[in-house]
């Protein structure tokens, strides 16, 4: 069921969301066709229990989906949209038409108004799920006022907000528009993550693919660059960087989306966003000046590399979190591990 599910999801991406298509949305274009295809599938509902009308898989099912939003550096909320359905069901909440994105940091207050200050495919998304101090509020984007975005959101939070192809934004409401609904405040946070994690390694994988092929068709002195020993250095340290965000992706995507676990989702999403800076770096030097050029495709998924590194908290966010609560109990590394990370016993 697991190869299944993976294929069918590959294969509606693929003729779905191709580099021309993540180019036209960044431009500008509606992601009205992507979203009515996804929906027609069923995918979007496949965290939600049968007996709300979904496919009630868990997270280790879905991992497929999650990881083939990174592989196609999908320019819209896909992830997000799955697990933001499944929370609003299992709420009784009704569900919105339109892609819906997890807000990246608190809600602000201000003057009566909401203010959202980093919004991951805030300019894609048609409805918003954000923590106000009373609970978790479904805000319609159709209603807001864009404002510019800054980077004093969260301190681990650094992304290229002028760039032309951020989808990122940053969005006022008035305290009208705001919906609550049933979902845990204190889940959005290491959902977020969680997407982040597992769209880190479906990133890079595509890189490592694209950087294999250069390698192997770019010629220099008469034969392939991917022949000299130097470069097979490089690659195979950025093929074990991949390995380990694919094993932290799963490690990440485990339990219940209605009730994460933070320190296993933390410790995943720590590692994948170590290894994201590297896999770029080794990418582009194997490219050469080439790879940065907006003709390449190649930039389309290091730029979401480094967004998504840092998107729900970076390394060091996670890293801090979790010596904290290494500290806090009275165990050893190892046996701290076994227990809040795996959930074994002695």
């Amino acid at each position: 069921m697991d190869t299944l599910f993976a294929d069918a999801i590959q294969r509606l991406l693929e003729q779905h969301v191709t580099p021309a298509t993540v180019r036209a949305i960044e431009a500008g274009q509606d992601a009205g066709a992507l979203y009515a295809a996804l929906e027609a599938s069923g995918f979007l509902d496949a965290l939600v229990s049968e007996a709300h009308g979904g496919a009630g898989l868990d997270l280790a099912a879905v991992h497929p989906l999650l990881h083939q939003c990174g592989y196609r550096a999908v320019p819209a909320p896909v992830a997000a949209t799955t697990i933001a359905r499944a929370l609003l069901r299992a709420g009784g909440d009704e569900v919105p038409t339109g892609f819906i994105t997890l807000a990246g940091t608190p809600a602000i207050l201000h003057d009566g108004c909401i203010t959202v200050p980093d919004i991951p495919c805030g300019r894609v998304a048609g409805w918003v799920l954000a923590a106000l101090p009373e609970g978790v509020a479904l805000l319609p984007t159709a209603r807001a006022r864009q404002q510019e975005a800054r980077q004093d959101a969260h301190p681990d939070t650094h992304h290229d907000t002028h760039a032309a192809t951020n989808l990122r934004a940053r969005y006022t409401w008035d305290r009208a528009a705001a919906r609550r609904v049933h979902v845990a405040a204190d889940a959005l946070w290491p959902l977020g993550a969680l997407i982040a994690t597992v769209q880190l390694a479906g990133a890079a994988r595509r890189a490592l693919e694209m950087t294999l092929e250069h390698a192997g068709t770019r010629q220099q002195f008469g034969k392939p660059i991917g022949k000299f020993q130097a470069i097979q250095q490089q690659i195979s340290v950025m093929a074990e960087q991949v390995c380990a965000m694919d094993m932290a992706g799963r490690l990440a995507c485990r339990g219940d989306p209605c009730a994460p676990d933070p320190l296993a989702i933390g410790a995943g999403k720590a590692r994948a966003s170590e290894a994201a800076a590297e896999v770029c770096a080794i990418a582009h030097a194997v490219h050469g000046a080439m790879g940065i050029t907006a003709e390449h495709d190649l930039q389309l998924y290091t730029r979401r590399l480094l967004e998504w590194r840092t998107d729900h908290g970076s390394e060091r966010y996670w890293q801090g979190r979790l010596g904290r609560a290494l500290l806090a109990g009275n165990q050893s590394a190892l046996d701290f591990m076994r227990s809040a990370l795996f959930h074994e016993t002695a």
